[in-house]
């Protein structure tokens, strides 16, 4: 979570923005279980949206980040991990919603997405 704040303050030192309320922060759901992150539905976009920008920015490395120029550029690419992320939290059976981490579903999308 370090990380995603110094990157967050250096690139809106880069333009001209304040590192409050942006669609990257607030981010709680790191180690949510998949019942956990199924339960945020819709109501939860911009917790899951958050969550997987720190996702994003762990698994590609924050100089990638910044090679980008900004964190709308990578928005795209934390929208397709997110849905991949809730595409496959629906599949879990119920049976293991409760115990199965989301982080891990998230693993699986970035090597699936070629993230990693």
């Amino acid at each position: 979570m370090q990380l995603r704040f110094f990157l967050a303050g250096i690139l809106a030192a880069m333009v001209g923005q304040t590192a409050t309320a942006e669609w990257f922060d607030g981010g709680t759901l790191h180690r949510a279980t998949v019942q956990e992150w199924n339960d945020r539905g819709y109501s939860g976009y911009n917790d899951k949206l958050a969550t997987s920008a720190d996702w994003y920015i762990t698994i590609v490395g924050q100089r990638a980040v910044l090679k980008r120029g900004s964190m709308d550029a990578i928005k795209p690419d934390v929208r397709r991990l997110m849905s991949c992320v809730d595409n496959a939290a629906y599949d879990v059976p119920a049976s293991k919603a409760r115990q199965t981490a989301v982080a891990s579903l998230a693993a699986s999308c970035a090597t699936k997405l070629g993230l990693l």
